[in-house]
Protein backbone atom coordinates (compact mmCIF):
# COMPACT_ATOMS: atom_id res chain seq x y z
CA UNK A 1 0.00 0.00 0.00
CA UNK A 2 3.07 1.82 0.66
CA UNK A 3 4.51 1.65 -2.58
CA UNK A 4 1.17 2.80 -4.41
CA UNK A 5 1.01 6.08 -2.29
CA UNK A 6 4.41 6.94 -2.91
CA UNK A 7 3.64 6.18 -6.85
CA UNK A 8 0.26 8.15 -6.86
CA UNK A 9 2.31 11.01 -4.60
CA UNK A 10 5.16 11.41 -7.66
CA UNK A 11 4.50 14.29 -9.78
CA UNK A 12 4.99 13.58 -13.49
CA UNK A 13 8.45 13.69 -15.14
CA UNK A 14 8.93 15.82 -17.60
CA UNK A 15 10.51 14.88 -21.11
CA UNK A 16 14.17 14.62 -20.35
CA UNK A 17 16.59 17.41 -21.42
CA UNK A 18 13.64 19.21 -22.72
CA UNK A 19 12.50 22.53 -20.89
CA UNK A 20 8.86 23.19 -19.64
CA UNK A 21 8.05 25.38 -22.67
CA UNK A 22 9.49 23.05 -24.85
CA UNK A 23 6.83 20.31 -23.75
CA UNK A 24 4.44 23.02 -23.97
CA UNK A 25 5.52 23.65 -28.03
CA UNK A 26 5.79 19.83 -28.76
CA UNK A 27 2.75 19.24 -27.09
CA UNK A 28 0.57 22.04 -29.18
CA UNK A 29 2.08 20.73 -32.29
CA UNK A 30 0.92 17.09 -31.80
CA UNK A 31 -2.75 18.38 -30.84
CA UNK A 32 -2.59 20.33 -34.42
CA UNK A 33 -1.82 17.04 -36.39
CA UNK A 34 -4.33 15.26 -34.46
CA UNK A 35 -6.47 17.76 -35.92
CA UNK A 36 -5.42 17.86 -39.29
CA UNK A 37 -5.64 13.80 -39.45
CA UNK A 38 -9.07 13.44 -37.86
CA UNK A 39 -10.21 16.31 -40.60
CA UNK A 40 -8.40 14.53 -43.41
CA UNK A 41 -9.58 11.06 -42.77
CA UNK A 42 -13.50 12.61 -41.80
CA UNK A 43 -12.97 14.02 -45.48
CA UNK A 44 -11.86 10.55 -47.17
CA UNK A 45 -14.58 8.65 -45.54
CA UNK A 46 -17.40 10.96 -46.43
CA UNK A 47 -15.83 10.53 -50.60
CA UNK A 48 -15.89 6.84 -50.36
CA UNK A 49 -19.22 6.95 -48.59
CA UNK A 50 -20.63 9.24 -51.21
CA UNK A 51 -19.08 7.00 -53.88
CA UNK A 52 -21.04 3.79 -52.46
CA UNK A 53 -24.47 5.69 -52.19
CA UNK A 54 -24.04 6.76 -55.97
CA UNK A 55 -22.98 3.29 -57.17
CA UNK A 56 -25.08 0.90 -54.81
CA UNK A 57 -28.67 2.90 -54.27
CA UNK A 58 -30.11 2.15 -57.94
CA UNK A 59 -30.21 -1.64 -56.46
CA UNK A 60 -32.80 -0.14 -54.13
CA UNK A 61 -35.43 -0.48 -56.51
CA UNK A 62 -35.61 -4.15 -56.39
CA UNK A 63 -35.24 -4.12 -52.38
CA UNK A 64 -37.68 -4.80 -49.85
CA UNK A 65 -40.09 -2.40 -49.17
CA UNK A 66 -39.57 -0.06 -45.52
CA UNK A 67 -42.08 -1.11 -43.14
CA UNK A 68 -43.01 1.68 -40.61
CA UNK A 69 -46.13 0.68 -38.77
CA UNK A 70 -47.11 -3.19 -37.63
CA UNK A 71 -49.84 -4.23 -36.04
CA UNK A 72 -51.03 -7.69 -34.95
CA UNK A 73 -54.40 -8.23 -33.47
CA UNK A 74 -56.47 -11.30 -31.93
CA UNK A 75 -52.71 -13.30 -31.44
CA UNK A 76 -53.73 -17.38 -31.83
CA UNK A 77 -57.76 -17.00 -32.51
CA UNK A 78 -59.67 -17.64 -35.40
CA UNK A 79 -59.87 -13.70 -35.63
CA UNK A 80 -56.21 -12.87 -35.71
CA UNK A 81 -54.74 -11.02 -38.24
CA UNK A 82 -51.86 -8.52 -39.14
CA UNK A 83 -51.36 -5.36 -41.00
CA UNK A 84 -47.94 -3.68 -42.03
CA UNK A 85 -47.76 -0.63 -43.28
CA UNK A 86 -44.99 1.07 -45.22
CA UNK A 87 -42.95 4.22 -46.25
CA UNK A 88 -44.36 6.09 -49.51
CA UNK A 89 -42.52 7.14 -51.97
CA UNK A 90 -43.46 10.70 -51.77
CA UNK A 91 -41.40 10.75 -48.42
CA UNK A 92 -40.42 13.02 -46.57
CA UNK A 93 -43.13 15.37 -48.15
CA UNK A 94 -46.16 13.46 -48.31
CA UNK A 95 -47.02 9.70 -47.21
CA UNK A 96 -48.45 9.11 -50.97
CA UNK A 97 -47.88 7.01 -53.47
CA UNK A 98 -46.16 3.53 -53.99
CA UNK A 99 -44.25 2.06 -51.62
CA UNK A 100 -40.70 3.40 -51.37
CA UNK A 101 -38.23 0.19 -51.64
CA UNK A 102 -34.62 0.14 -50.04
CA UNK A 103 -31.61 -1.72 -49.51
CA UNK A 104 -31.42 -2.96 -45.48
CA UNK A 105 -27.61 -1.56 -44.56
CA UNK A 106 -27.91 -2.09 -40.36
CA UNK A 107 -30.96 -3.97 -38.83
CA UNK A 108 -31.09 -2.97 -34.65
CA UNK A 109 -34.32 -4.19 -34.11
CA UNK A 110 -34.83 -6.18 -31.15
CA UNK A 111 -37.32 -7.34 -28.70
CA UNK A 112 -37.02 -6.24 -25.06
CA UNK A 113 -38.55 -9.09 -22.69
CA UNK A 114 -40.36 -7.47 -19.78
CA UNK A 115 -41.95 -10.20 -18.28
CA UNK A 116 -41.14 -14.13 -19.28
CA UNK A 117 -43.98 -16.16 -20.66
CA UNK A 118 -44.27 -20.05 -20.31
CA UNK A 119 -41.64 -22.40 -20.79
CA UNK A 120 -40.91 -22.09 -24.79
CA UNK A 121 -43.95 -19.37 -25.49
CA UNK A 122 -43.54 -15.81 -25.94
CA UNK A 123 -43.80 -13.22 -22.92
CA UNK A 124 -44.52 -10.14 -22.90
CA UNK A 125 -42.17 -7.23 -24.13
CA UNK A 126 -41.24 -4.07 -26.18
CA UNK A 127 -40.34 -3.74 -30.05
CA UNK A 128 -37.20 -1.51 -29.37
CA UNK A 129 -34.27 -0.40 -32.36
CA UNK A 130 -33.27 1.11 -35.32
CA UNK A 131 -32.59 0.24 -39.07
CA UNK A 132 -30.86 2.14 -41.82
CA UNK A 133 -31.86 1.96 -45.25
CA UNK A 134 -30.34 2.50 -49.08
CA UNK A 135 -33.02 4.03 -50.97
CA UNK A 136 -32.96 3.90 -55.01
CA UNK A 137 -32.80 7.46 -54.87
CA UNK A 138 -29.58 7.83 -53.18
CA UNK A 139 -31.33 8.97 -49.72
CA UNK A 140 -29.79 7.14 -46.25
CA UNK A 141 -33.33 6.57 -44.14
CA UNK A 142 -33.21 5.80 -40.37
CA UNK A 143 -35.75 4.08 -39.31
CA UNK A 144 -36.74 4.11 -35.31
CA UNK A 145 -39.33 2.03 -34.05
CA UNK A 146 -41.29 1.86 -30.50
CA UNK A 147 -43.88 -0.48 -29.39
CA UNK A 148 -45.07 -3.74 -27.42
CA UNK A 149 -45.57 -7.47 -27.88
CA UNK A 150 -47.46 -9.74 -25.82
CA UNK A 151 -47.72 -13.82 -26.43
CA UNK A 152 -51.19 -13.79 -24.43
CA UNK A 153 -53.83 -15.46 -26.41
CA UNK A 154 -56.22 -12.75 -28.30
CA UNK A 155 -53.76 -10.26 -27.17
CA UNK A 156 -52.54 -7.45 -29.97
CA UNK A 157 -48.79 -6.31 -30.19
CA UNK A 158 -48.12 -3.36 -32.81
CA UNK A 159 -45.03 -1.23 -33.73
CA UNK A 160 -44.80 2.55 -34.92
CA UNK A 161 -41.41 4.12 -36.64
CA UNK A 162 -40.83 7.64 -37.03
CA UNK A 163 -37.96 7.92 -40.21
CA UNK A 164 -35.34 10.53 -40.80
CA UNK A 165 -33.37 11.49 -43.56
CA UNK A 166 -29.53 11.47 -43.05
CA UNK A 167 -26.40 12.95 -44.72
CA UNK A 168 -23.26 11.35 -45.25
CA UNK A 169 -21.54 13.33 -42.90
CA UNK A 170 -24.38 12.63 -40.20
CA UNK A 171 -24.48 9.11 -40.62
CA UNK A 172 -20.37 8.65 -39.88
CA UNK A 173 -21.44 9.96 -36.36
CA UNK A 174 -23.78 7.46 -36.35
CA UNK A 175 -21.97 4.54 -37.16
CA UNK A 176 -18.55 3.35 -38.92
CA UNK A 177 -17.24 2.98 -41.96
CA UNK A 178 -16.94 -0.48 -41.61
CA UNK A 179 -20.16 -0.80 -40.17
CA UNK A 180 -21.65 0.83 -43.30
CA UNK A 181 -19.64 -0.76 -45.99
CA UNK A 182 -20.22 -4.18 -44.51
CA UNK A 183 -23.61 -3.77 -44.16
CA UNK A 184 -23.90 -2.69 -47.89
CA UNK A 185 -22.16 -5.33 -49.27
CA UNK A 186 -24.06 -7.79 -47.53
CA UNK A 187 -27.50 -6.76 -48.46
CA UNK A 188 -25.96 -6.32 -52.60
CA UNK A 189 -25.35 -9.64 -52.38
CA UNK A 190 -28.10 -11.04 -50.57
CA UNK A 191 -30.07 -9.08 -53.33
CA UNK A 192 -28.14 -10.53 -56.24
CA UNK A 193 -28.38 -13.80 -54.99
CA UNK A 194 -32.42 -13.43 -54.59
CA UNK A 195 -32.45 -12.07 -58.29
CA UNK A 196 -30.09 -14.58 -59.52
CA UNK A 197 -33.65 -16.74 -61.09
CA UNK A 198 -34.81 -13.29 -62.89
CA UNK A 199 -32.10 -12.79 -64.38
CA UNK A 200 -31.88 -15.93 -66.19
CA UNK A 201 -35.04 -15.96 -67.35
CA UNK A 202 -34.74 -12.45 -68.61
CA UNK A 203 -31.81 -14.19 -70.72
CA UNK A 204 -33.65 -16.62 -71.95
CA UNK A 205 -36.62 -14.25 -72.98
CA UNK A 206 -34.06 -12.35 -74.37
CA UNK A 207 -32.68 -15.31 -76.95
CA UNK A 208 -35.90 -16.45 -77.77
CA UNK A 209 -36.80 -12.88 -79.21
CA UNK A 210 -33.84 -12.15 -80.77
CA UNK A 211 -34.64 -16.40 -82.12
CA UNK A 212 -37.98 -15.17 -83.52
CA UNK A 213 -36.99 -11.72 -84.96
CA UNK A 214 -33.84 -13.52 -87.18
CA UNK A 215 -36.70 -15.85 -88.55
CA UNK A 216 -38.88 -12.79 -89.63
CA UNK A 217 -35.79 -11.25 -90.81
CA UNK A 218 -35.45 -14.00 -93.27
CA UNK A 219 -38.64 -14.53 -94.12
CA UNK A 220 -38.20 -10.31 -95.50
CA UNK A 221 -35.33 -11.19 -97.21
CA UNK A 222 -37.03 -14.60 -99.06
CA UNK A 223 -40.24 -13.76 -99.47
CA UNK A 224 -40.23 -17.15 -102.14
CA UNK A 225 -40.15 -19.44 -99.13
CA UNK A 226 -43.04 -21.26 -98.07
CA UNK A 227 -44.26 -21.79 -94.56
CA UNK A 228 -46.01 -25.20 -95.30
CA UNK A 229 -43.94 -27.10 -98.38
CA UNK A 230 -45.37 -30.56 -97.83
CA UNK A 231 -48.97 -29.06 -98.63
CA UNK A 232 -47.92 -26.56 -101.48
CA UNK A 233 -45.56 -29.49 -102.89
CA UNK A 234 -48.98 -31.56 -103.40
CA UNK A 235 -51.31 -28.49 -105.10
CA UNK A 236 -48.50 -27.85 -107.24
CA UNK A 237 -48.48 -31.19 -108.55
CA UNK A 238 -52.02 -31.69 -109.19
CA UNK A 239 -51.90 -28.83 -111.22
CA UNK A 240 -49.09 -30.14 -113.48
CA UNK A 241 -51.37 -33.47 -113.32
CA UNK A 242 -54.30 -31.84 -114.54
CA UNK A 243 -52.61 -29.83 -117.23
CA UNK A 244 -50.66 -33.11 -118.35
CA UNK A 245 -53.97 -34.75 -118.70
CA UNK A 246 -55.58 -31.89 -120.81
CA UNK A 247 -52.74 -31.62 -123.13
CA UNK A 248 -53.34 -35.43 -123.86
CA UNK A 249 -57.20 -35.31 -124.39
CA UNK A 250 -56.27 -32.53 -126.75
CA UNK A 251 -53.62 -34.85 -128.85
CA UNK A 252 -56.88 -37.34 -128.53
CA UNK A 253 -59.19 -34.95 -130.02
CA UNK A 254 -56.54 -34.04 -133.05
CA UNK A 255 -55.97 -37.15 -134.21
CA UNK A 256 -59.57 -38.44 -134.38
CA UNK A 257 -60.43 -35.56 -136.66
CA UNK A 258 -57.73 -36.52 -138.98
Amino acid sequence: MDEEQNVENQEPVESEGLEPQENVHLSVVSLHELSALETETLAAEIHLLGQLRDRISPAGRYADKIPTKFRRLHRKTEEESEQTDFLGEGFPFSDRGKPLTGLLVVDKFAQVELEPGPAGSLGKGQYVGERLYLTHDRKWIIVERVGAYSGTIGSTSEWEASCRIVTDRSLLDHYTIDVITNGLFEATNKLWEKLTPRMEALKRRADKAHQVSTALANLKASPQIRLAPGKNAKAEAAKEAAKEAASAMSKVRLISRT
